[in-house]
């Protein structure tokens, strides 16, 4: 392929952008299936999956523990909180009719909230949960979810984060 056509392809590319906020709801909206992953994020107790707690909707977490913005906007050390953001997209060098899109779902919790009822702690069990949620998931428009890692990105007194990092390549 000529250097203008990739050129061409990738100004195409660069236009469809726009579409990965969409494609941002699609992964959350994939997340809020899973209602264990809901009860630990709604639910700051010791025992967040008990039977005697009713089950957690999309609606009560989104925009408050499950954010599609990059950024936390206020110091909250009292909830679990995921955000998803996309981090890369790369035209494949081969086909620029395709790139791959990076995301990342970053999980802060408080470090008062990591004990819970459970052989695990919930920073860990919240993590398991959004990988097992979304890795091999195929979603119309997006491909198949590959995870590529998970990562302690920082821990202070009151906070911990971690950050899982998914691909996917898109076709345009």
């Amino acid at each position: 392929m000529e250097y203008k056509d990739i050129i061409k392809q990738q100004k195409i590319y660069a236009d469809k952008i726009s579409t990965l906020g969409s494609n941002l709801q699609t992964i959350a909206k994939k997340l809020g299936s899973n209602q264990r992953l809901l009860r630990y994020l709604y639910y700051q107790d010791a025992d967040p999956l008990s039977p005697n707690k009713p089950n957690v909707t999309l609606q009560q977490v989104m925009h408050d523990q499950i954010r599609i913005v990059p950024l936390i906007e206020h110091k909250d050390d009292s909830t679990s909180i995921l955000s998803i953001r996309v981090g890369k997209i790369s035209p494949d060098d081969f086909n620029p009719s395709f790139a791959k899109v990076y995301f990342d779902i970053e999980s802060f919790i408080p470090v008062t909230k990591w004990i819970i009822k459970d052989d695990n702690v919930r920073s860990l069990a919240i993590v398991q949960e959004v990988v097992s949620t979304l890795v091999g998931t195929e979603i119309e428009g997006l491909g198949t979810i590959v995870w590529e890692s998970t990562s302690l990105n920082f821990l202070t007194e009151e906070m911990s984060a971690y950050s899982s990092l998914f691909s996917f390549t898109e076709f345009r």
